[in-house]
């Protein structure tokens, strides 16, 4: 980072995704979308067109990480002036023959595959289809640029620019000059002093958490109590927009709600195939957007925290999807936990590389036994707190 340049402050919860990313571990957000035109190569040259077009106009797009060497402060945004394009959308191919299967293991690749820090972190991967006329795009983002629903914004914004807001704000909006070279020495060496002790009192609150939680019963966990590997299994369920709008309707279910449940059954038929359906329902929790897109004033991560019950010991879908009404509405409107709120204290201040020792420590401690996760997988609830 130089001096003069242009640069924005990072989020704590922004710097934390940063800090926790591994390489079994990516923290890649992504969104595959089917583009039809007159031709494969008139409809790549039409959204490589509009991609090229848009981004300049998009803040996030024309900025990356610039960290301090010492790891003791948070990283800011810095803005890339020269950012191109080009240099970050892909073209790729599958065999002629390629079906499906072929498909999730080239995406499966291009997630688990980490973006450079020394550049803008946001990729486009361009896959051809097999039907004429149509391609598929692959849009990467890094979750230290923003939240699930931010990150749906931005894809939205590269694709058609259409929004006036902070989100088409000029790049140089929102930034501010690179202090002096001393000034951040400075608080360097601030972090540095107090790092000793932001260590011993994260180290004291995992000590309490293992010393005073109470062993769980395991067997509802055990499908998922594993180690976080880099292999991964995707699957995908194609359904229909206005279905699902007649079938939240007719039941009276927000749109969530209905997508909470399909992943309800989804697990449930997925855990009895394998024979380890547990007695208890899986228990996730569940992350979700505390601000809403018409009230966006910038692309930080914007989210809290809640947890549910699945549902997925009940057997009717009509009774599962009322069950998860109720549950959802309960997790919506229940106050974050004051273990969640010192969280986010912790990542507005604690130095990034503390935050990636803390949480391979929890990590560790899961893994070994000695801690219990009151949940056995993550969910994401979209768009956030509301039944619209």
């Amino acid at each position: 980072m130089q001096r003069g340049q242009r640069i924005s402050p990072m989020s704590g919860m922004d710097s934390f995704f940063l800090s926790i990313e591994t390489d079994e571990c990516p923290m890649n957000l992504g969104l595959l979308i089917t583009v039809s035109g007159p031709s494969h190569t008139r409809c790549e040259e039409q959204l490589c067109e509009a991609i090229t077009r848009n981004v300049k106009n998009v803040l996030r797009f024309n900025q990356s990480v610039a960290n301090n060497q010492t790891g003791l402060h948070q990283p800011v945004w810095q803005l890339m002036p020269d950012m191109d394009p080009q240099n970050h959308i892909h073209r790729h191919s599958l065999p002629a023959a390629a079906g499906e299967q072929e498909l999730k293991t080239l995406i499966n690749d291009l997630m688990m595959t980490p973006m450079r820090r020394d550049d803008a972190l946001w990729e486009v991967h361009i896959i051809p289809s097999s039907e004429p006329g149509k391609l598929m795009a692959l849009f990467k983002l890094h979750h230290a640029c923003a939240d699930g629903m931010g990150s749906l914004q931005l894809f939205a914004e590269a694709l058609t620019g259409g929004s006036k807001g902070p989100w088409r704000a000029a790049p140089d909006v929102g930034t501010m000059p690179a202090p002096p070279t001393w000034l951040r020495n400075m608080a360097g060496l601030g972090g540095m002093l107090l790092y000793p002790l932001l260590w011993l009192g994260v180290n004291a609150y995992i000590w309490r958490l293992n010393s005073r939680q109470k062993r769980r019963p395991t067997k509802a966990d055990s499908p998922f109590a594993c180690a976080v590997g880099s292999n991964r299994s995707y699957a995908m369920l194609t359904l229909p927009r206005d279905r699902v709008r007649q079938i939240s309707r007719q039941f009276g279910s927000s749109e969530n709600e209905l997508l909470m449940t399909l992943y309800s059954g989804a697990l449930r038929r997925y855990l009895l195939e394998k024979n380890q359906l547990p007695e208890r329902s899986v228990h996730v929790g569940m992350t979700y957007s505390i601000m809403f897109s018409d009230e966006r004033k910038h692309a930080a991560n914007q989210a809290s925290f809640s947890q549910l019950s699945l549902a997925t010991k009940s057997e009717n879908p009509v009774g599962r999807l009322q069950l998860m009404k109720k549950r959802c509405a309960k997790a919506l409107n229940r106050k974050p936990s004051p273990a969640w709120q010192q969280l986010q204290k912790v990542m507005q201040y604690a130095p990034p590389r503390l935050m990636a020792q803390t949480a391979a420590r929890f990590v560790a401690l899961l893994r070994e036994g000695r801690l219990h996760s009151r949940f056995s997988a993550f969910a994401t609830y979209m768009p956030g707190p509301t039944r619209s």
